[in-house]
């Protein structure tokens, strides 16, 4: 998966609400607050949509193994895809 590039959908609206993002889905209207650590993988998804940069972005702000933090991230990917919040690229 990690090859898998993704971009933001137009119909996810997010926004930062004291530091962290939350997430709309205006097409169902679910509402999805992000903790920091996933606001952080979402501002790397949605600034260049790479999950291998966003491990390493994450590995770079926070105490996590490489291997970890790209498992971690894909998994948060693949959920993400599920629910239509990102999309594959191209």
């Amino acid at each position: 998966m990690s090859q898998v590039k993704v971009e933001v959908p137009p119909h996810v609206q997010f926004t930062r609400v004291e530091g962290d993002y939350v997430l709309m889905d205006i097409k169902t209207g679910v509402f999805l607050g992000l903790d920091p650590v996933a606001s952080r993988i979402w501002q790397s998804l949605a600034e260049h949509g790479d999950p291998r940069r966003a491990a390493e972005e994450l590995c770079r702000d926070y105490d996590v193994e490489p291997d970890r933090a790209l498992a971690d991230v894909e998994a948060w990917v693949a959920e993400l895809l599920r629910r239509g919040l990102v999309l594959p690229r191209g």
